[in-house]
């Protein structure tokens, strides 16, 4: 900014940027080359990166704030052996930039030895570390406003478009890759600028409104491999589909840092936003913001999240939103996903409930299976447990035995491997949410 450049400069080139991302994605919507979707995404991120750095740079610093401390949370429950961040270093080095954004400031940037480099690294995490978390946009380089009016009128044409096209031959998308690449860039965007703005709910309902519509993965894949993962069958991921989830995993980060778990609780929270998402498809559009979490950054991520966060069921008298709000301390942080609320939320997915409710099983069997301050479980969790069941018959992997007649499987004591069906049982029967009767009958039914 030596000379300062007009705020329109830097509106006008954000503006080309998208379109020309718009003008790429068009014209390879035909193609399924690997190679070109790697493309399109690189020139996506491009977008956002130079709209996150050229925003306010109170933004930046909060941006910083929040991956160091999602960072740390992995180290600290030992996900990572490193908290370094290339984003966090990225970002770092667009503060700096703007900070020293003069030719006698890149002069001395250019010059500096790594010991100047390293003292500089140094006084800015120092001044990161004390800066107040105060929304400024006083030094953006672009109009705020101006920007999401752009944004807002290009996302109303893109569901117009998807409206007119879904009515006319059923598709969701008017293109599979265009749409969801331009739609979910122009998303993510518009949740940027509220990020700058301080309006964090609205910023996360927008990062959730990407999951429920334009996620990369379907909803009947996802599905299908979380049952695979129950019954321990699931294959890796690719590399481009961990990378992809793993762009996502800031949201987190996000709702960790502002307290936001509240929001995942509230049914409605998506409501104002799918409303708005095109009529075509909107009867595909889930509105729970658990399901968007999970369809945005993944079954690996989205639970271990799930399971950090999840607390005992909901008495009668259940928290308030408001109390939800003004809860700020670190241990009731912990407990702020009580488990009779997600479930409640995954029902209408009953392979991505199976999935939930085994990995709280296995992870986090204090809250439903193993209860130390208490010699009878709530209601709740017994009903759950009769519901788990139903679910580990339903999708059981498919074996030798499901051919077999009942009298010639061999007995319990002469199989030496577990299967989920059978540590389930053993861990839920003690608490007579489910009888051994009711399970002979209903694996008979199945049979």
């Amino acid at each position: 900014r030596d000379p300062k450049l007009p705020s329109k400069v830097y509106e006008m080139v954000l503006m080309h940027m998208l379109t020309e991302l718009e003008t790429m994605v068009g014209g390879d919507a035909d193609s399924t080359t690997g190679n070109l979707s790697v493309l399109h995404q690189d020139a996506a991120d491009l977008f956002l990166k130079t709209l996150r750095s050229w925003g306010p740079t109170s933004s930046i610093s909060e941006r910083i704030k929040v991956h160091r401390m999602f960072n740390a949370m992995q180290v600290w429950h030992e996900r990572s052996s490193s908290a370094f961040d290339p984003v966090v270093e990225e970002a770092k080095a667009d503060l700096q930039n703007r900070r020293h954004q003069t030719v006698v400031g890149y002069l001395q940037t250019a010059q500096a030895s790594s010991a100047q480099v390293g003292a500089a690294k140094e006084a800015l995490d120092k001044t990161l570390d004390g800066a107040s978390s105060s929304v400024s946009t006083t030094d953006s380089l672009f109009s705020i406003d101006v920007v999401r009016r752009y944004l807002g009128g290009k996302l109303s044409r893109l569901q117009e478009e998807d409206e007119g096209v879904a009515a006319a031959d059923g598709d969701v998308l008017r293109s599979s890759v265009f749409g969801r690449v331009i739609a979910a860039t122009t998303l993510s965007a518009l949740s940027e600028l509220d990020f700058m703005e301080g309006r964090q709910e609205e910023s996360l309902k927008l990062q959730l409104a990407m999951g429920a519509k334009y996620s990369a993965t379907s909803l009947a894949d996802l599905e299908n491999e979380a049952v695979q993962l129950v019954n321990a069958s699931s294959k890796k991921a690719s590399p481009k589909e961990e990378e992809a989830r793993l762009s996502y995993h800031r949201i987190l980060g996000h709702i960790e840092y502002h307290h936001l778990h509240w929001c995942l609780l509230e049914t409605q929270f998506l409501s104002s936003v799918s409303n708005g998402m095109g009529n075509g498809s909107n009867k595909d559009v889930p509105r729970s913001p658990i399901l968007a979490l999970i369809r945005l950054v993944g079954l690996e991520l989205s639970g271990r999240f799930l399971v950090d966060h999840c607390s005992l069921p909901r008495s009668t008298s259940a928290t308030s939103r408001r109390q939800h709000q003004s809860s700020q301390s670190h241990q009731n942080r912990s407990q702020t996903l009580p488990l009779d609320a997600v479930a409640e939320q995954l029902r209408p997915t009953p392979k991505l409930l199976h999935w939930y409710l085994t990995q709280v099983f296995l992870h986090k069997p204090e809250v439903y299976v193993n209860f130390p301050n208490t010699a009878v479980p709530p209601r709740t969790v017994t009903d759950l447990h009769r519901t788990h069941l139903e679910l580990h018959i339903k999708y059981a992997a498919n074996s030798a035995d499901k051919n077999r007649k009942l009298a010639d499987i061999p007995a319990y004591d002469d199989v030496n491997a577990e299967t989920p069906l059978l540590m389930f049982l053993k861990a839920a029967l003690p608490h007579g949410g489910t009888r051994p009767d009711d399970v002979r009958r209903m694996l008979e039914v199945y049979r």
